[in-house]
């Protein structure tokens, strides 16, 4: 009996784990499209502000990448981005893991930063 307690806890605990990773974008949750294994996030610090840009390459159409890419937590508030780590580890804690990066720099100090994520595998 013990041990059919103790599966159907470590079941609950995991499909707990599974329901709250969410990273929604423009509406749209990520980890719930079957077909993405794989997203861009594009990281663009604001110059003059203390903040970053960031946006979410899943393949959606080209017009929807480039429109509004706010991204939200699972209670559906917006997330303000302090700083490229801060991506990585909601990234991480909503079950998406780093691959690499590419650093691309523009001019005068300018760069914007692309990270490769891969979905945790669940299985």
């Amino acid at each position: 009996m013990k041990i059919m307690k103790n599966i159907i806890l470590g079941l609950f605990l995991f499909l707990g784990f599974i329901a709250q990773a969410q990273v929604t974008v423009a509406s749209i949750n990520i980890n719930d499209i079957e077909d993405v294994n794989y997203i861009r996030v594009q990281v663009s610090p604001r110059l003059l502000l203390n903040r970053i840009d960031v946006a979410v390459d899943y393949g959606q159409e080209r017009g929807s990448f480039f429109g509004r890419q706010e991204v939200k937590d699972k209670e559906g508030k917006i997330i303000k981005f302090r700083s490229t780590a801060h991506v990585i580890n909601f990234m991480d804690k909503n079950g998406w893991d780093y691959v690499n990066e590419e650093v691309i720099w523009i001019e005068n100090g300018y760069y914007i930063s692309y990270y490769l994520f891969k979905k945790e595998d669940t299985n």
